[in-house]
């Protein structure tokens, strides 16, 4: 520990340039601040071995006494509401205050390692316990460390960087802007490696060091965020390299990936501009990898319905008009209905009051709108274009390397092959970022022999002659017709169309096979349902990127593993007189206008007079600041400590300010004013004359022009406002609203679990009610809030459960009402549901499998399978009661022949799609897959 932070502030730059300096009392010198570090402790330039064990021996058994002592024999103040008993003891209060004073002062680190490291844990072990003096030690243990248990598995240092850097303030106000970006380079290029080092597991065998720098940490996620959108590309080269071999055809694949991607920006113009949302949520992104997998899907279905429409009978192939109206009616329809479907499944989130959700919803639905418009347009047109000129033997490019099958197998191959070596060295460059640059390469070379096969037309990458791109003739529908006639070869079908009209009907409808695959599903439907009756709500924070990432390590470490020192910043809750907690929320809609919340409400019985201001600012305030308990309440456990042992509160008037210090005289009767606390009880006793009513608000405007005691306005600490505003003015008439300040345990830059929140939530609910039924009339309405997201947050981690629970059942009736729709067939829209239904009740027992608990993510994933999973099975529904006077079997055969290429082709391309999301950082994206 000792050589590594060593190697931060031991260096010649930091202490020149970039430590931040500590001036002594009177500003004539200055050194390196040594920050914060337990080592101080274990290296003080002084080590008292013998009144170190004094000390401890005097606290064992008086560690109460200390206590209920500690504020008087320490600082003086709040000697009167001792006992006479407890006052007898002051004296040896003062000489255990002083012995301990003597020892921590030569914490400095600048000695030896003390000759036994135990006696320093088991005093800072005391020291913990006095609430005087627990701060100075707090930071530095876990919480596990006690006296009984004076081992801590974690311990951590804070290094202090200062601002601003050399060069003075000139700049204006780029100066800051400068300095983090020369700071950065510094940490960089001079240190950043030597923490990686460091921080390795393998560098040691007995310590494990992690970091965090908050300078550096934006752009560690930024690289992180771009990682993972490069993924994205990786998904559409597969989802390209599969349309290239299914089709036959580069000029459909391209204009396949063409719609497909121009249904993003498309959709994006009707939100924005048609339908005039203004509120983007970060979830949308995910819309790039729906409609991979749905357009694919989509496109998949057109060109099987084109394939099949050649052996459908002279009747459909009398010219193209008529064959492509065929295609147009049998894709169309069946597109239609799922891209209905799961429309309307992520239209569900609708309901939701999460703005994100609803977004996320509404932009996925316009996205597969979209893509079903350009599908029955563009790609339709380009199906056209195909048949005219280049559905036919891939020889349409004689000159061109790679005509013919025998000689394209070699481009095959090779592309398949890079193309695996690019997905291994994605998940690589995880480790190494410079793979992601050899990675690409991959991608694009094989794309080149892809493009180069003999299924593609390459007319313009080969630089063929300009015949080879001739139309065809005779037309392929002229041939399909006269082979439907006997007239000419009969076409062949397609091996995959064989295999799933034939092979695999063959085995699916076998009676032995339906009993063995119905024995699986229901083993696993119940294995699944089991677990899923398991998933409970998340128990700890949700983790944004894998646990053994390092960043996300040490951000558990700091959040679980420490206790909430008065070093860290916790995240303040505000106890509120003179508004209503309910907000007018009239006319909101986040959609429409994000930054429209809603407008305050003012609490008309909030009556500000004497007797309110005392209990508020001085029996609250006052009381909560020097005290654990308040109106009955122990406060201990939820509010935070300040760096004197005091409960952090900020009260108003309650420092000592000499730019106000001869004001309050002129207003105040203190019956007491000890140390620095100028805030007596009598403060408010003679109305009539220290707070006139009529000049309320020249009274709170006088406060409001007051600085603090480090210069700053005094209404940048302390809320209040006057006749409904803000803030008070000259012309104020009266106080209408105030707020106290108080830092809660909850850390402030801290993500918690629900059940972790709401506990501590359901503390502040209750010291709420506590102190309003102690309240003089006027001001016992007061409601507690943050306005840190920790309650917003908590909350809505409840409403993610409920909208998966809702958007799932919500789902599950829409698939029913258009897939009845659809067939007409009550049992079939029943069993179709029954497979929706079992997808979901797979995909949440998985969740158990993996060990998931229900977060957030988790509940938007359920609440969008119903969309997803309804996809294959309408396409399937809707194909089997299609072949109307066929026997049950010979319709399933002939669905599996219509659609089985369809859907599997579908599920492939978003598996593929898929792969790529494993190899995401972000867990929102791993999660996905």
């Amino acid at each position: 520990m000792r050589e590594v932070e060593m190697m931060l502030t031991d260096n010649v730059d930091y202490t020149s340039h970039y430590c931040m300096y500590e001036y002594s009392d009177d500003l004539t010198g200055f050194n390196c601040s040594k920050g914060l570090s337990p080592l101080l402790m274990y290296y003080p330039s002084k080590w008292d071995s013998e009144l170190a064990t004094w000390v401890v021996n005097e606290l064992k058994d008086n560690i109460d006494l200390f206590n209920d002592i500690a504020y008087c024999a320490e600082y003086g103040v709040f000697c009167s509401a001792l006992t006479d008993a407890q006052m007898q003891n002051i004296t040896w209060g003062y000489t255990v205050s002083t012995a301990l004073t003597t020892i921590m002062s030569n914490w400095d680190g600048e000695g030896d390692l003390v000759a036994d490291p135990d006696e320093v844990t088991e005093f800072a072990a005391y020291m913990k316990l006095l609430k005087t003096r627990s701060f100075y030690v707090d930071f530095y243990f876990d919480k596990k460390f006690s006296i009984t248990n004076q081992q801590s598995a974690y311990t951590r240092t804070m290094v202090y960087y200062g601002y601003p850097l050399a060069g003075g303030c000139d700049g204006g106000k780029n100066k800051e802007d400068t300095d983090s970006d020369n700071f950065k380079k510094h940490v960089m290029s001079d240190i950043y490696g030597e923490i990686q080092k460091v921080a390795d597991p393998e560098e040691s065998k007995i310590i494990n060091v992690y970091y965090f720098m908050t300078a550096i940490i934006f752009d560690v996620f930024i690289d992180i965020l771009l990682r993972d959108a490069y993924n994205a590309l990786g998904s559409i080269f597969v989802v390209y390299l599969y349309l290239v071999g299914n089709t036959g055809s580069w000029f459909l694949s391209t204009f396949g990936m063409i719609e497909i991607i121009m249904s993003i920006p498309s959709a994006w113009f009707l939100y924005s501009c048609v339908f005039q949302l203004k509120y983007f949520a970060g979830l949308n992104m995910l819309a790039i990898f729906i409609v991979l997998a749905i357009g694919a899907d989509d496109i998949f279905v057109f060109l099987d319905a084109y394939k099949q429409s050649a052996h459908e009978g002279p009747e459909v192939l009398v010219d193209l008009e008529t064959r492509m109206s065929w295609v147009y009616k049998r894709a169309g329809t069946a597109m239609l209905i799922t891209s209905a479907t799961t429309c309307s499944a992520f239209l569900c989130t609708c309901f939701t009051p999460l703005a994100e959700i609803m977004s996320f919803g509404i932009m996925a639905s316009l996205v597969i709108l979209m893509d079903y418009v350009w599908v029955m347009s563009l790609f339709c047109t380009a199906t056209v274009i195909y048949h005219n000129m280049y559905d036919k033997e891939g020889a349409q490019c004689p000159a061109c390397p790679g005509t013919g099958k025998k000689k394209g197998m070699p481009c095959c191959v090779t592309s398949a092959c890079l193309f695996v070596l690019a997905i291994i060295l994605m998940g690589a460059a995880a480790a190494a970022p410079n793979l992601y640059t050899v990675a690409f390469f991959c991608f694009a070379i094989a794309f080149c022999f892809a493009i180069a096969s003999p299924s593609a037309c390459t007319c313009i990458l080969c630089c063929c002659g300009a015949g080879a791109c001739s139309p065809t003739d005779p037309k392929p529908t002229e041939v399909a017709l006269n082979a439907s006639k006997g007239e000419a070869e009969e076409l062949e079908e397609p091996a995959l169309v064989k295999f799933f009209g034939n092979d695999f009907a063959d085995f699916i409808l076998k009676p032995n096979t339906k009993f063995i695959v119905g024995s699986i599903v229901l083993a696993w439907v119940t294995l699944s349902a089991i677990c899923m009756s398991n998933l409970k709500p998340v128990t700890q924070s949700e983790e944004f990127l894998p646990s053994d990432h390092p960043l996300q390590q040490i951000i558990n470490i700091l959040q679980q593993q420490f206790p909430s020192a008065s070093e860290d910043s916790g995240a303040p809750v505000y106890l509120v007189w003179g508004l209503q907690e309910e907000v007018d929320r009239a006319g909101v809609n986040q959609m429409l206008d994000p930054n429209f919340i809603g407008k305050e409400v003012y609490d008309t019985s909030f009556t500000p007079n004497a007797e309110c201001l005392d209990y508020i600012l001085s029996t609250t305030c006052i009381g909560m600041k020097t005290s654990d308990t308040v109106a009955g309440v122990d406060v201990s456990s939820f509010v935070a400590t300040d760096d004197q042992g005091y409960n952090s509160v900020k009260c108003l008037l309650s420092e000592f300010i000499p730019q106000k210090q001869s004001f309050l005289q002129t207003i105040m009767n203190a019956t007491e004013a000890e140390g620095g606390f100028n805030l007596g009880t009598d403060m408010w006793r003679y109305d009539d004359l220290y707070y006139d009513t009529d000049n309320a608000g020249g009274f709170w405007n006088n406060i409001s022009s007051w600085t603090d005691s480090d210069g700053s306005p005094l209404t940048d600490k302390y809320m209040f406002g006057c006749d409904g505003k803000a803030s008070c003015g000259p012309g104020s008439k009266q106080l209408s609203w105030i707020a106290l300040e108080v830092e809660s345990t909850l850390k402030l830059r801290a993500w918690y679990s629900e059940t972790f929140t709401r506990v501590l939530y359901d503390k502040w609910e209750h010291l709420a009610s506590k102190i309003n039924a102690n309240a003089p009339a006027g001001c016992d309405g007061m409601f507690q809030t943050d306005m840190t997201m920790k309650w917003i947050f908590m909350n809505s981690q409840v409403v993610y459960s409920q909208a998966a629970v809702q958007g799932a059942l919500i789902g599950l009736a829409l698939a029913f009402t258009v897939l009845l729709l659809a067939t007409w067939l009550p049992l079939v829209a029943l069993f179709s549901t029954l497979s929706i239904v079992c997808t979901l009740i797979s995909v949440m027992g998985g969740m158990v499998m993996l060990g998931w608990e229900l977060g957030s993510i988790e509940s938007i994933l359920i609440s969008i399978t119903a969309g997803f999973s309804v996809d294959y099975v309408v396409h399937l529904a809707h194909a089997m009661v299609q072949k109307e006077g066929l026997a049950v079997d010979e319709r399933i055969r002939e669905s599996f022949r219509e659609m089985g290429v369809s859907v599997f082709s579908g599920m492939f391309t978003s598996v593929g799609a898929s792969i790529f999301l494993f190899m995401c950082q972000i867990q929102f994206f791993f999660k996905v897959v």
